[in-house]
């Protein structure tokens, strides 16, 4: 082979190469994405809920907040606050009868933060509780008998459902 032809046959396949290279490419490049699914749908925030309560002496339980009909209520902060001059585990938060913090101590004169990381969940139609345990810590339902009022302040936001 002539050194002229020996140029022409590598120009050649150079170009083939090329080509095929390109084609290849843009078939990488412009392959269909697989179908992606619908993501579902976010909870919206009804309404911003803050509600403050009390638990007097001698009270077994306060009914703070009812859950609206089509809504939850999830609960993200509680600040309790001890009036008292003695350190208290008195109080817990319940659903209803049923409670989901247990007992929440709070030494005296000072207010403990409760922050809730994924928050707390009240079904539609049920009641947020202020539950004061009995000071002798029996499981009785009876109101404690110290004498210092609890105050609790509850923020949270309804969302459909």
């Amino acid at each position: 082979m002539t050194r002229n032809v020996r140029f022409l046959v590598l120009g050649t396949l150079v170009a083939v190469v090329a080509t095929i290279t390109t084609q290849l490419w843009a078939q990488s490049t412009t392959s269909t994405p697989a179908p992606v699914a619908a993501p579902a749908a976010e909870a919206v925030i009804q309404q911003i809920v803050e509600v403050t309560g009390s638990v007097p002496a001698g009270t077994a339980a306060v009914t703070a907040y009812t859950v609206p009909a089509g809504s939850r209520l999830v609960v993200t902060d509680v600040l309790v606050t001890n009036t008292g001059a003695e350190s208290t585990c008195a109080l817990s938060i319940a659903r209803g009868a049923q409670s989901v913090t247990g007992p929440l101590c709070v030494p005296a004169g000072t207010t403990v933060p409760l922050s809730l990381t994924t928050g707390m969940e009240f079904a539609s139609g049920d009641t947020v509780q202020l539950v004061r345990a009995p000071a002798d810590g029996a499981e009785t339902g009876a109101a404690a008998t110290t004498t210092a009022t609890i105050s609790v302040h509850v923020r949270g936001f309804l969302i459909a459902g």
